[in-house]
C-alpha cells in the first residue's frame, strides 16, 4: 500500500511535468513565437508586452513541470532526455536575461541583440521539438 501510493504520487509528477512541459513550450513558445512575428504590425506599442507576459507564462509553467520531477530522480545517470532539457532550461533563462538587457531600438548593440535573441529563441524551438 505504501509503494501503491508513492507509485501513484511517482506517476503523478510524471503527469505534471509532461503536462506543464507541452503546454509551456508547445503552447505558450508556440504563441510568443507568433506574438513577436506576425502580431508586431497590428499591435506596434503593444506587442512587447503581450509576447513578455505570454513568454514569462511559459517560464512559470515550465518551473511548475521542472518541479515536478526534479526529486524524482533516483541516480545521477543523465540520459538525452534530461541533457536536452537542461539546455532548454538553460537557454530559456539566458532568453530572460538577454530579455532584460535590450537595447533601445538606436542603441548601436541593438541588431546583436536582435540576431542573438532571435538565433536562440531558433535553436530553443528545435531543441522542443525535438
Amino acid at each position: 500500500s505504501e509503494s501503491t501510493a508513492s507509485s501513484q504520487t511517482t506517476d503523478f509528477r510524471i503527469l505534471l511535468h509532461a503536462s506543464a512541459m507541452i503546454t509551456g513550450y508547445g503552447v505558450f513558445l508556440v504563441v510568443g513565437i507568433y506574438t513577436s512575428r506576425y502580431l508586431r504590425p497590428i499591435f506596434e506599442k503593444a506587442w512587447f508586452k503581450i509576447h513578455t507576459k505570454i513568454m514569462y507564462g511559459m517560464v512559470m509553467i515550465s518551473a511548475l513541470g521542472l518541479g515536478a520531477i526534479l526529486n524524482q530522480r533516483k541516480s545521477n545517470n543523465y540520459g538525452l532526455h534530461e541533457l536536452i532539457g537542461f539546455l532548454i532550461i538553460s537557454l530559456t533563462i539566458g532568453q530572460i536575461i538577454l530579455g532584460s538587457c535590450r537595447p533601445y531600438k538606436k542603441h548601436g548593440a541593438r541588431k546583436a541583440y536582435v540576431f542573438g535573441h532571435l538565433f536562440i529563441a531558433c535553436f530553443l524551438f528545435i531543441l522542443v521539438v525535438i
